[in-house]
């Protein structure tokens, strides 16, 4: 990694299974923008889903699965952990129970 370090945070993209792909499709350009800025890590924070329900959690996961740079997934208040945590079994930094906290000391700044 070089001196600089760029940290990309997306925010409340409310991924819906019924919106014909529109909150999916600016999440992807969001992506893309982040990636275009050469950002070594990308924060997705909550509300990452709009309704709670497991499709649209699989629906995140289908937008975000083939993007190269690290993507962390912070969820709001809107967000349901069991369903983050199954359609996102390759995260381990994600706690396997229990509230959804953590941190991550693998860059120049604390991901928390």
């Amino acid at each position: 990694m070089s001196g600089d370090f760029r940290l990309a945070q997306i925010s409340d993209s409310h991924v819906r299974a019924d919106d014909d792909g529109a909150a999916a499709q600016r999440l992807q350009r969001a992506v893309r923008q982040a990636e275009r800025y050469r950002a070594d890590a990308i924060v997705i924070t909550g509300d990452l889903v709009n309704n709670e329900r497991a499709d649209e959690y699989r629906v995140l996961a289908d937008t975000i699965r083939d993007v190269a740079t690290p993507i962390y997934l912070m969820p709001g208040n809107h967000d349901d952990y069991a369903h983050l945590r199954s359609a996102f079994p390759d995260h381990k930094y994600l706690p396997s129970e229990g509230a959804i906290s953590y941190a991550i000391d693998s860059y120049p700044v604390r991901i928390v």
